[in-house]
């Protein structure tokens, strides 16, 4: 079995040399008292990755949505092909109340006769990007669309991307990454580099944070999710689904509250699912 680490202060799960993430709350949040409509879940024993992004109005709407299509996968493996996928989202679609607005950005990493794929989909303005781990090109990534939750009936993009040669990376970030690099003066292919590529995977989540929470109060920056992958260092295997994120004013208030007691350290995670 994989060992999950997950650190409380920097609200960030990680796998040694596969994968990290992390939700970061916007500056300023703790004096404007909204939650952070952020969110993320990790299925591991389906291979299942995927964030959204909710309003201020209603920060919980990406959790409610992200529950929505978790328990839409039932018991099974999940969705075999595009149009399976998409029937099941466009369902979730059609569930969610309008004005509950949230992205939806996930795939699935599939393996057929032993060559890896991304069953992917994407709506909103949250995106996923393929990166080269030699050269940090950006091999695909999604296009922002109008396809929200709680606005639209349908998903945005559903496709499946072959992964050929073992040095693919993935990345899934709420369109807090883009607005960081905007603040921070980087082409947002540059900041998907640095994390994607650059560095390990498991780093990521831990290098994001830290980075923020030195320039807290000087950086000015939008709530924020991120999933960093390699598929090919990751197996499937029977563990918690791990939701991160999509926090609602009081959650948020209570852990702003309890930071200065949480440890900053990574510890092995409990099969309680971190919040």
């Amino acid at each position: 079995m994989e060992t999950i680490l997950h650190n409380p202060r920097l609200r960030a799960v990680k796998i040694p040399g596969g994968l990290s993430a992390c939700v970061a709350a916007a500056s300023g949040k703790a004096e404007s008292g909204h939650g952070n409509g952020d969110c993320l879940v990790l299925d591991l024993a389906r291979s299942f990755f995927a964030l959204s992004d909710a309003s201020e109005r209603h920060p919980r709407a990406s959790r409610e949505f992200l529950g929505r299509v978790h328990a839409a996968l039932g018991s099974g493996p999940g969705p075999r092909d595009e149009g399976s996928f998409r029937g099941l989202l466009d369902a979730c679609y059609r569930e969610q109340p309008y004005g509950r607005t949230a992205t939806f950005c996930g795939l699935f990493v599939a393996e057929s006769e032993g060559a890896k794929s991304a069953l992917l989909a994407c709506g909103g303005d949250s995106f996923l990007a393929v990166l080269d781990s030699l050269t940090g090109e950006i091999l695909f990534r999604t296009p922002a669309d109008m396809s929200f939750a709680g606005r639209s009936l349908s998903v945005g993009l559903v496709t499946r991307i072959p992964l050929p040669t073992g040095r693919e990376r993935i990345i899934l970030a709420t369109d807090g990454l883009a607005d960081l690099s905007r603040v921070l003066g980087l082409a947002p292919q540059a900041l998907c580099g640095q994390y994607a590529a650059l560095h390990p995977p498991d780093e990521a989540a831990d290098r994001l944070a830290r980075f923020l929470n030195r320039r807290a109060g000087t950086l000015h920056h939008d709530d924020l999710a991120l999933i960093v992958l390699d598929p090919f260092a990751l197996t499937p295997f029977p563990g918690p689904v791990i939701y991160l994120g999509g926090t609602a004013r009081s959650a948020e208030r209570r852990f702003r509250e309890s930071l200065p007691a949480l440890p900053d350290e990574w510890r092995p995670l409990s099969f309680q699912t971190p919040s």
